[in-house]
């Protein structure tokens, strides 16, 4: 399990919301390294100053996993002026949303079709995280859902339990409120279904804990899952190197 007052768990950057350590969790080995995966909302959210906030952290590498058509108009050159490197690297193009988001009713569809449509895209991701050397921060639109199962996915390869990446899932919901009471008010102001809204602004660790039995049930589990799509032992070995200390 995890602690919810651990300091460095939640990281401060005026303007970047839900951004987070994946520091100090029990692994295969020994504990999750501090200051090596982060995961958060868009970096490009918040002002120049943020992104040599986080150069400043220690982070040398940016993984982004939206859509292009959510990254249009936004400037990557502050990242590349602090020698960030930046990943472009999404999980689905726009026709692909149309297959994984729009029929979804609930997250844990959602997050089932995610995983049987874009494994290919996760390997890519699994890949370039084990092969980055320096620390790296994951992120999506707000950190939650592509990050989240990202993250899940690369904590279960290197031996983190199923409730500890359950607890990591769920902080999302309380980091994210600022946020989401901007879409709650969009949403009031347009007539939209806000009981739908809400389902998709959860972050309930058994939402995660479904996702995780889904993948027990129906691909042997996380290296099942992973191997299945190219993710093989020499993957996950470096992965481990990277991000576990004993």
């Amino acid at each position: 399990m995890i602690s919810h007052d651990t300091p460095a768990r939640l990281v401060d950057l005026p303007g970047c919301y839900n951004l987070r350590d994946t520091g100090g969790y029990q692994a295969h080995g020994g504990t999750t390294r501090w200051r090596t995966l982060l995961r958060s909302a868009s970096p490009f959210l918040f002002p120049e100053e943020g992104m040599h906030a986080l150069h400043e952290m220690g982070v040398h590498a940016m993984i982004d996993l939206r859509r292009p058509s959510e990254a249009e108009g936004e400037s990557y050159h502050a990242a590349l002026r602090e020698g960030v490197r930046y990943h472009a690297l999404p999980l689905f193009d726009d026709h692909a949303y149309q297959v994984v988001d729009v029929p979804a009713n609930d997250l844990d569809q959602l997050y089932q079709l995610i995983l049987e449509h874009c494994g290919p895209q996760f390997s890519r991701v699994l890949h370039t995280i084990a092969a980055e050397e320096g620390p790296l921060l994951v992120h999506c639109a707000i950190g939650k859902d592509r990050t989240g199962l990202v993250v899940a996915l690369t904590l279960g390869a290197i031996g983190v339990d199923a409730q500890t990446i359950s607890d990591d899932y769920a902080l999302s919901f309380e980091q994210l409120q600022p946020l989401f009471e901007q879409f709650r008010s969009n949403e009031r102001a347009r007539g939209g279904d806000m009981e739908r809204l809400e389902r998709f602004l959860a972050s309930r660790r058994e939402t995660m804990l479904e996702v995780l039995a889904y993948l027990e049930q129906h691909h042997g589990g996380i290296e099942g899952y992973l191997a299945t799509h190219g993710v093989d032992s020499t993957v996950i070995e470096r992965l481990r190197a990277k991000l576990v200390t004993a």
